[in-house]
């Protein structure tokens, strides 16, 4: 199980990097926004994949787990939600809104 349990959290430390990167790099309006932003999804739906397959292959579900049932059951499913509209925004062929006169 700790082979599971480190691939998971190893997993998730570099989505929440990625994902504040590419947060930062939006804010800053930095050109290779639109890039960290994609490298988050990709890594992002990488980890979840490899999280799932190695949490089914330990047979994790045998296992209470108390509270981390509500993380399995609730975030994980909002996280795959967000994900995907992330992904369902950036492949959009709408152009984006004018810039607004004096906004910051």
């Amino acid at each position: 199980m700790t082979d599971v349990t480190a691939a998971v959290s190893l997993g998730d430390l570099v989505s929440a990097v990625a994902a504040l990167m590419a947060l930062a790099a939006l804010r800053l309006r930095a050109k290779r926004a639109i890039a960290l932003v994609w490298a988050f999804s990709v890594v992002g739906i990488g980890n979840r994949g490899i999280a799932t397959m190695k949490a089914v292959a330990a047979e994790m579900y045998r296992f209470a787990m108390g509270w981390n049932w509500y993380i399995l059951n609730f975030y994980v499913p909002m996280i795959v939600v967000s994900q995907v509209m992330i992904i369902g925004y950036r492949v959009r062929r709408e152009p984006p809104p004018p810039a607004q006169v004096g906004a910051t």
